[in-house]
C-alpha cells in the first residue's frame, strides 16, 4: 500500500510503517529478515515510482523523512545499494 494510486492511503502506509519499526524495537520484536529488507527498500522504491513529483508529493516528501527516521531509530540494516 506505501506505493499505491491513491495518496491518502500511500501517506498513511508509510506513516504506518515509521511508526511501527522503532515501536517493535522498543518491545523487543525481532522483524524478519524479509521485513526488515522491503521496509529499507521503500524509500528507493517510491523514489522509483517518482512518488515525490506532482500532486501528494510534499506529503510523501514528509512521510519518507518520517520513515528515515523511525529506520534509524530502529537501527534497521541497510545494504550498500540503497545509497546507489
Amino acid at each position: 500500500r506505501c506505493l499505491s494510486k491513491e495518496i491518502i492511503e500511500r501517506h498513511g502506509a508509510v506513516i504506518g510503517v515509521a511508526e511501527l519499526l522503532p515501536a517493535l524495537k522498543d518491545a523487543g520484536a525481532e522483524l524478519p529478515a524479509e521485513v526488515a529488507s522491503k521496509a529499507a527498500a521503500l524509500v528507493g522504491d517510491i523514489e522509483k515510482a517518482r512518488l515525490y513529483r506532482g500532486k501528494g508529493g510534499e506529503l510523501m516528501r514528509a512521510a519518507v523523512c518520517r520513515l528515515v527516521g523511525g529506520s534509524a531509530e530502529a537501527r534497521l540494516p541497510l545494504k550498500k545499494s540503497a545509497f546507489e
